[in-house]
């Protein structure tokens, strides 16, 4: 049996064909194209994930998706244990003349009484401009002859706005002033945090809405005729964070911390105790 012959020029034009294909068939066309497609698709789509990733972060991270969502507690709910406390100090005994002491941890871990005399600590872990509103009454009921109110930082971790913060601040002053209207209202910086302890978005955010909260203040403070304390700075490091040897948690003070805030507020405190002092001196 013989076998045919193919000619060797015949079998090089149709492996040149094979290798140039200039004109592929249709499917192989469709198939290029839709990897071209593909590429095209994946980049647009990594381009959006990164912007859309730098966008949520200067929001405020993963907690403003879930705030969104509706998946986190925005606001102050108060716990069992504060309740006990709330209703502790209710029970304690007024002094005529007393100083309130009134805000959050930071007021009640500092034990004032070891620094000034006649003081009531009203602080309460946890609490929000909001929570102290709502006790309000209590605290001025026996006409304090100051408070000094040092509130804020909750409501900033817990995602309330520097405008909301500052709204329930101005509710604060206008009870205090109808309730009490002799009482002198201190209104004391909010402090500054160190975010080193737990770097991310939302902390470096939340030392920038400090910074406006406190510029509010002041024009509050100005609005209503009553005292700014403007102690941030002075617990601020050249990075303008919390000095680390004034703090265990980037938050709280340590005893060191204690001291330092308890004497900057010293002559605030004390300027009051002594011309009450000497005024009932001339009146003897």
């Amino acid at each position: 049996m013989m076998v045919p012959r193919v000619s060797s020029s015949r079998t090089a034009r149709q492996s040149a064909n094979q290798t140039i294909d200039p004109d592929p068939p249709p499917r192989r066309r469709r198939s290029i194209r839709s990897r071209r497609l593909l590429v095209v698709s994946l980049t647009v789509n990594l381009l959006l994930l990164i912007a859309g990733t730098v966008w949520v972060a200067h929001k405020g991270g993963p907690r403003y998706v879930f705030e969104q969502l509706g998946l986190v507690q925005t606001r102050f709910k108060i716990r069992d244990w504060q309740l006990n406390a709330i209703d502790r100090q209710g029970r304690l005994p007024d002094t005529e003349g007393e100083i309130v002491f009134l805000g959050d941890s930071i007021t009640r871990e500092t034990d004032w009484s070891e620094f000034y005399s006649d003081i009531r600590n009203r602080g309460l872990g946890g609490d929000t401009t909001d929570g102290v509103f709502n006790r309000l009454d209590e605290i001025v009921r026996s006409s304090p002859k100051q408070i000094f109110i040092n509130l804020g930082t909750n409501d900033l971790s817990m995602g309330v706005g520097p405008q909301e913060v500052i709204d329930n601040y101005r509710r604060i002053v206008q009870r205090i002033q109808t309730n009490s209207p002799r009482t002198q209202i201190n209104l004391v910086s909010i402090l500054p945090i160190n975010f080193e302890y737990e770097r991310n978005v939302l902390q470096e955010r939340k030392q920038r809405f400090i910074c406006q909260v406190n510029d509010d203040l002041k024009q509050l403070a100005d609005e209503y005729d009553i005292r700014f304390i403007d102690i941030h700075n002075a617990f601020c490091d050249g990075s303008g964070q919390l000095r680390s040897e004034l703090t265990f948690d980037g938050l709280h003070l340590t005893t060191e911390g204690e001291i330092f805030y308890a004497n900057l507020l010293r002559e605030y405190v004390c300027s009051r105790e002594l011309l009450a002092h000497s005024q009932s001196g001339e009146n003897e």
